[in-house]
């Protein structure tokens, strides 16, 4: 911000007095017009994140719902794998194998695939 002397000295207290109100006028002029553009960017960054917000709300939600159908697959997820681990620490046989367990009960998204790291994991080869 530029403030200009006056364009002559000032001979009165008169003339003091309106120089010194016109600068402080056009100070509090120009401190508003920052104000109100700071403002308006406050206001920008408060809707853009109202709509962010909104939208992890949203895909949590889905999220959730999603994690919410599948606990009964995931408790006999847990069933089986505790009676896998007792019977493990008990040194019986596993009824039905380790493998297929793993394979078919470990996680929804695990499918039987024919890859070579698949194959390296399951000894049995599905």
């Amino acid at each position: 911000m530029e403030i200009h002397a006056p364009h002559r000295p000032i001979s009165s207290l008169k003339e003091g007095l309106v120089h010194l109100t016109l600068i402080t006028l056009g100070v509090l002029i120009a401190l508003s017009f920052e104000g109100i553009a700071s403002w308006r960017e406050h206001r920008a960054l408060v809707r853009e994140a109202r709509a962010n917000l909104a939208s992890e709300i949203r895909d949590n939600i889905n999220e959730l719902s999603n994690r919410l159908k599948n606990i009964a697959t995931e408790r006999r997820n847990i069933d089986r794998a505790h009676e896998v681990v007792t019977t493990l620490m008990q040194h019986r046989q596993v009824e039905g194998g380790v493998w297929p367990w793993l394979r078919y009960g470990g996680s929804p998204r695990c499918e039987p695939c024919d890859c070579t790291s698949h194959r390296r994991v399951c000894p049995d080869g599905l």
